[in-house]
């Protein structure tokens, strides 16, 4: 299995065909581990149809990722940004059609009370840490994500394209009413989200704290993802 898992890791994806001669097994035997790796999501499958790693080989993650790990990195930036605006913050991760929060960071008063808490899940499509990550995903995965769901999948693409313009996302209120979020994605070397950092307010004069907020957690998701590996 950690054979399947080290070919999977150097290529973009790979077929069941393809993987099963790279590691010199069997089509049939290397099907049995393939969807053993499936069932436990260290493997996915992409809109193409190709093999790439799962959600469960990002949380387990290399030795160097378990001592220096996105929440660990991304932890004095949230408590930067509160201590910059006084609001909430928040780190999530894509895992699906979902989001899961990570880390959460709370002013010492006056904070915007979430729904959600550490370990929380909620639909991407319709929090700013889930669009600003679905933005940075390949088109044919989001479809694949939203099969079935063409309503989803065009209102998607119109929003997908406005967060990579502006390079954050926003969720006025539809996560809860009177509140804002604005987030923007970690990116890995790929351009590939790993996560989205996140802070919310009410939506009281939201339009001049967009125009605020937005622009400042962009830079500073992208001095994250900087940290990370990815390219500026």
């Amino acid at each position: 299995m950690l054979d399947i898992l080290e070919h999977v890791a150097t290529r973009t994806g790979v077929t069941r065909a393809e993987l099963a001669d790279a590691i010199g097994l069997p089509k049939s035997s290397a099907s049995v581990l393939i969807n053993g790796l499936l069932e436990r999501r260290y493997l996915a499958i992409d809109g193409g149809r190709r093999l790439v790693l799962g959600v469960r080989a990002f949380e387990t993650g290399s030795a160097f990722l378990r001592q220096l790990s996105v929440r660990d990195l991304a932890r004095p930036a949230l408590d930067a940004l509160v201590a910059e605006f006084g609001h909430t913050c928040h780190l999530a991760v894509l895992d699906g059609r979902d989001v899961v929060y990570l880390d959460k960071a709370d002013p010492a008063r006056g904070a915007v009370q979430l729904v959600t808490s550490i370990g929380a899940r909620l639909p991407a499509a319709r929090t700013a840490v889930g669009k600003a990550q679905l933005a940075f995903l390949p088109e044919d995965e989001v479809q694949a994500l939203f099969a079935g769901e063409p309503a989803a999948v065009v209102r998607l693409q119109a929003e997908r394209a406005e967060v990579r313009a502006a390079g954050y996302a926003l969720d006025r209120g539809e996560t809860v009413g009177g509140v804002v979020c604005v987030a923007a994605p970690v990116l890995d070397h790929r351009g590939r989200p790993l996560a989205a950092i996140g802070m919310t307010y009410l939506d009281a004069s939201a339009e001049a704290r967009d125009a605020e907020i937005g622009p400042r957690v962009a830079a500073v998701a992208a001095e994250l993802s900087g940290r990370i590996g990815a390219h500026a």
